[in-house]
């Protein structure tokens, strides 16, 4: 438990001496964005592949969808096309499409890094935690190629939010891990603040609240922390 607290020390050294954090991006980069290159992708793309990913980078999700429809029809292990037509049904929503696709890939390709960050993120907003910590795990192993350290600090972030109510001490060191490979983000500090909480380290949740609140007054949720945690003292 006092690896919470810890926590919160790494964050405010972090804090002292890091640039202006900066928050870690929402939605997975596109398959055109990172050129799937941790997929070990041949040096040769096919053109229809190519033209799928075209599409995918102006958001085109139709015509991307059937032109790798059509490429995987006649080539249905290639990772690469796997990926890119399972990002395309998350991106429409279609996530149990998406969740089959991205097991396609990773059958392909079980080095896969984007196929497991992305199939693990999907399974977590599914509230399927069960499934969705081994894949987000698996990615924390794999080179993310240009995809880049961000994102693989954001398989951790995952693992930390998944890891919170069930091990509070595996949750702090996921989040140590994200912030070795990103800056802090405001939601890293608040985790933490939770994080100390929940392992009954009140100061070191005050502390963490407050750096929230320094930066951002209106923070319903560090108010709330630090409310709760004031009472309990006056208690």
């Amino acid at each position: 438990m006092a690896r919470c607290a810890l926590l919160v020390l790494s964050l405010s050294l972090i804090s002292a001496s890091a640039a202006p954090a900066q928050d870690s991006p929402s939605p997975p980069n596109s398959p055109a964005s990172t050129s799937n290159t941790s997929s070990a992708a041949p040096s040769f793309i096919p053109s229809q592949v190519i033209a799928a990913e075209s599409a995918i980078a102006g958001s085109d999700w139709k015509t991307a969808e059937a032109k790798l429809d059509s490429y995987l029809a006649a080539h249905p292990t290639d990772g690469r096309a796997l990926f890119d037509a399972g990002y395309v049904a998350d991106a429409q929503n279609r996530l149990d499409d998406a969740a089959a696709l991205y097991r396609r890939a990773i059958a392909a390709n079980p080095k896969s890094f984007e196929a497991h960050l992305s199939l693990g993120l999907l399974l977590a907003r599914q509230n399927k935690l069960d499934e969705a910590r081994p894949e987000l795990a698996a990615a924390t192993t794999l080179d993310p190629g240009e995809a880049g350290p961000e994102l693989k600090a954001r398989a951790w972030r995952a693992l930390a939010r998944i890891d919170r109510a069930r091990d509070p001490a595996a949750a702090s060191n996921d989040l140590l891990e994200a912030l070795k490979l990103s800056q802090e983000t405001p939601e890293d500090t608040l985790l933490a603040a939770e994080l100390a909480e929940q392992a009954g380290q009140n100061d070191a949740a005050e502390t963490a609240y407050r750096r929230v609140l320094k930066k951002n007054p209106h923070s319903v949720p560090a108010n709330a922390g630090l409310a709760h945690l004031l009472i309990l003292r006056k208690q």
